[in-house]
C-alpha cells in the first residue's frame, strides 16, 4: 500500500512539474535567440510562421495551468516579443467571425474541444487565471459549422479533485 500510495504521489508531481517547467524569466527580447530559447525550455508544442519572416514558438501550460507563453522569433533568430496567450488582453482580442487558426494563433493550443450537435457548435476552452477566487475559470470560444467564432464565455469551477484528473 505504502509503495503505491508514493508511486502515485511521483507521478502527480511529475504532472505538476511538466506544467510549471516553462517559465521565461530568462528570455528577453532583442538579447535571447531562438536557440537559446529552446535549450532552456524545450522543444515548442507549435511554430507559427509569420507573413514578415519571424516566427512564433508556442509554448502551452493546459491542459492543468492557465497560461500559454507565444514568444515571436525576429527573421535575425532574436526573441522579438514574450506574451501570454491567455492574458486577459489576449482573450480581449477573440471576436466574432475569427477563424479558428487565428484563435489558436492567439491563445495557444485547448485544453478540450467539444462538439454540442443541437447547437451546431465546436467549443474549445483553456484554463485561464482567476485571480483573487477560490474557483478556477475557463475561457470558452464557440465555433458555427464554417469554423468562425460566434460568441465566447467563461465557466467558474471547482478547484477540487478534478484539477488533478484529466
Amino acid at each position: 500500500m505504502r509503495r503505491l500510495l508514493c508511486t502515485v504521489l511521483a507521478g502527480l508531481l511529475l504532472q505538476l512539474g511538466a506544467c510549471a517547467s516553462f517559465i521565461p524569466y530568462d528570455i528577453r527580447a532583442g538579447e535571447t535567440t531562438r536557440e537559446q530559447v529552446i535549450a532552456s525550455s524545450g522543444q515548442p508544442a507549435r511554430v507559427w510562421q509569420n507573413a514578415d519572416g519571424s516566427e512564433t514558438l508556442e509554448y502551452p501550460m493546459q491542459p492543468f495551468g492557465t497560461e500559454c507563453y507565444m514568444i515571436t522569433i525576429a527573421a535575425d533568430g532574436r526573441v522579438r516579443t514574450v506574451e501570454d496567450g491567455l492574458s486577459e488582453r489576449s482573450r480581449a482580442r477573440v471576436r466574432p467571425g475569427l477563424g479558428k487558426e487565428a484563435v489558436l494563433r492567439m491563445l495557444g493550443s485547448p485544453r478540450k474541444v467539444a462538439y454540442f450537435a443541437r447547437m451546431e457548435e465546436e467549443v474549445m476552452d483553456w484554463n485561464v487565471r482567476n485571480p483573487g477566487h477560490q474557483s478556477g475559470l475557463r475561457f470558452n470560444v464557440h465555433f458555427n459549422a464554417a469554423g468562425e467564432v460566434v460568441r465566447t464565455s467563461e465557466t467558474i469551477y471547482d478547484l477540487g479533485p478534478e484539477r488533478f484528473s484529466r
